[in-house]
């Protein structure tokens, strides 16, 4: 298995846990449209789950509301976006994700996005 920008995780998140998962499926969604620029997207994403973690739990997320998150992802991915998804629009889907997060808690985090059991695979990097 080849490792990428997102095998490198933010500090204090264990490999396979609920935080885990958060950070893989949050960002992932946005690197759908941003391909080239993967290790600027990556390397945000860090800063934004080191910085901002609780605030990233699906149940804050919704209590946030879109205008705090829309904020926050403006911070943090503003300068690399060259795709039609915004900022905006972003923070507004990572609500929505945390809404089907919430009514699914009991299950596994890889059980609530199928891509997520194969990138929960740890390479030897």
């Amino acid at each position: 298995m080849t490792c990428g920008p997102e095998h490198v995780l933010p500090r204090e998140i264990k490999w396979t846990s609920l935080e885990h998962a958060l950070y893989l499926t949050y960002t992932c969604l946005i690197d759908y449209n941003l391909k080239t620029v993967a290790d600027d997207l990556w390397s945000a994403s860090r800063r934004l789950f080191e910085n901002h973690l609780k605030e990233l739990y699906p149940k804050n997320l919704v209590k946030s509301g879109s205008k705090r998150i829309v904020s926050i992802f403006k911070e943090y991915f503003g300068n690399i976006y060259r795709a039609p998804s915004s900022p905006e629009k972003n923070g507004t889907t990572r609500i929505q994700n945390g809404k089907i997060l919430i009514r699914n808690r009991r299950r596994r985090p890889s059980e609530n996005f199928r891509c997520l059991s194969e990138l929960f695979k740890n390479p030897k990097c």
